[in-house]
């Protein structure tokens, strides 16, 4: 950290669990983004008309 203060240098992370991939992204204090990653879901299933189900065990390392 080289002696900043923590709330200088602190991130949000905004994490979307979506239908078809998970995505993560990091936001600094003045709202830009710094960081971004998407990993693809293929272990979906529809057990009915606009349902979609994951299992979150199956989904990999995020």
């Amino acid at each position: 950290m080289n002696g900043s203060p923590v709330g200088e240098r602190s991130l949000i992370l905004a994490i979307d669990f979506g239908t078809q991939s998970v995505r993560s992204l990091a936001y600094d204090r003045g709202g830009r983004c710094r960081a971004k990653h998407q990993l693809p879901i293929s272990n979906y299933q529809h057990p009915e008309s606009g349902w979609t189900e994951h299992d979150v065990e199956g989904s990999g390392p995020c």
